[in-house]
């Protein structure tokens, strides 16, 4: 017998844990979110790596996680900003499960990237192609 999977194993992230609910999005019948609540205090500055307890403000982010089945998956989370007590500026607290580009997960980029390397490697060739450079 095949254990169930629930949405607390699937989409267990550090510091977060999903919502009892999952909500659709107005106009994309094909998109699901997951919303994912704050579960700890402490929190990482983004830029020296120090650990804080202390919050300057926060806003939610959609981003962007791997698809089940036929539905895309977006998770809500909530991003606060960090006033670091170490280097004394106001910096995003860093989540070690984001990608660089904050609209979605590692593990999205890992699967997308080893389903399609062609692509990726096609992209960057046009890119250098048009003397455009990586940001």
């Amino acid at each position: 017998m095949q254990k169930r999977l629930k949405l607390e194993d699937t989409y267990r992230f550090p510091g977060f844990r999903p919502a009892a609910t999952v909500h659709g999005i107005f106009g994309d019948q094909k998109a699901r979110t997951v919303t994912l609540k704050l579960t700890g205090t402490k929190m990482v500055c983004g830029g020296c790596g120090a650990v804080n307890h202390a919050t300057y403000d926060s806003k939610v982010r959609r981003v962007r996680d791997l698809p089940c089945g036929d539905m895309r998956v977006y998770l809500e989370v909530e991003i606060r900003r960090v006033k670091c007590c170490k280097c004394g500026k106001v910096r995003q607290e860093k989540l070690d499960w984001l990608s660089d580009n904050p609209g979605y997960t590692k593990r999205f980029a890992f699967f997308y990237r080893s389903q399609m390397p062609g692509v990726v490697d096609k992209v960057r060739g046009h890119r250098d192609e048009a003397g455009l450079e990586d940001r």
